[in-house]
């Protein structure tokens, strides 16, 4: 059984992303964040139900905006689920 994410799992990988530095950019949005001013998330590069793991490699720092609005998804399936569907038109026609 694949490792849980929570309580130490997590802690590891927020030590790891505070390692490279105060100030980086939310890996999906690109918005700047100083991790010790500002809530944070940490996020999985690759989901781990798309094949991805737990270890801190695999992890970077989020806004919480963008971590919430993922739900398992990639980035760009995220881009893709913020727009809108193209309005269809349908031509009327009489009900026999």
């Amino acid at each position: 059984m694949a490792a849980g994410w929570s309580g130490r799992t997590v802690t590891r990988a927020r030590r790891a992303i505070r390692a490279k530095g105060q100030h980086q950019a939310c890996w999906r949005c690109g918005r700047p964040l100083d991790l010790d001013r500002e809530k944070w998330h940490v996020g999985h590069i690759v989901d781990r139900r798309l094949g991805g793991t737990n270890a801190p490699s695999n992890t970077a720092a989020e806004c919480p905006p963008c971590n919430l609005k993922a739900g398992g998804r990639l980035g760009g399936k995220i881009a893709a689920a913020n727009r809108r569907a193209p309005i269809q038109r349908t031509e009327r026609t009489r009900r026999w």
